[in-house]
């Protein structure tokens, strides 16, 4: 049965808790097939555990995180993350850890965000995505209360994109009302024109 990947990766962002893995690293390996001698390009990621000071690795292998909707084979939960840092290497483009650095975030305090670089966290929306659990075991004073501050942050940063993208939505509207108008204007202005001497004849 045929199933739609865009669907399914929505599915599975909604259920499950998004995995806190960053710090990629991409590679591809040649190999020969036995049974045809050919050779055969797999490729490999790597990524660490985000607030994990013992700094564990996992690599996989790229065709098996992205799956097989087509034959019921659904993408891995770390997909949805991986995804965009595959596509920028395969573009040859180098991409940063998603999400805001701590130098946006003014206040911060510098010896929190040295704290949480050591724990690989580099961004406001990876510590602010942290489970409040997990908050506790992060050495720093008053850890819980910047963690607070870190999804107020994030919060109203996505308040701030989703009105820019409103007013961007209204000012593309209000350049295509204007386009409308004058081109019923010039409409309008050819049909009041005088008619010439040849079109009057011709009418006659």
């Amino acid at each position: 049965m045929y199933m739609d990947p865009s669907n399914l990766q929505d599915e599975i962002n909604r259920t499950e808790e998004r995995p806190q893995i960053g710090l990629f690293r991409f590679w591809e390996e040649v190999r020969i097939v036995i049974e045809t001698g050919d050779p055969e390009s797999i490729e490999y990621v790597e990524w660490t555990k985000i607030g994990d000071r013992n700094e564990p690795r996992t690599v996989e292998k790229i065709v098996r995180l992205r799956g097989n909707p087509s034959r019921g084979r659904p993408p891995a939960r770390e997909w949805a993350i991986v995804e965009p840092h595959y596509k920028a290497w395969k573009t040859g483009q180098e991409r940063t850890e998603d999400g805001t650095a701590f130098s946006e975030w003014k206040g911060v305090d510098p010896k929190l965000v040295h704290c949480l670089d050591e724990l690989h966290i580099y961004t406001v929306e990876a510590f602010a995505a942290v489970p409040s659990h997990q908050v506790s075991s992060i050495k720093f004073p008053n850890v819980s209360r910047w963690h607070e501050l870190a999804k107020k942050f994030v919060a109203e940063q996505a308040g701030r994109e989703e009105l820019q993208q409103e007013l961007s939505k209204r000012d593309r509207e209000i350049e295509e009302m204007k386009a409308t108008i004058a081109e019923m204007q010039s409409e309008q202005t050819a049909k009041s024109k005088p008619a010439s001497r040849k079109q009057k004849k011709e009418a006659a």
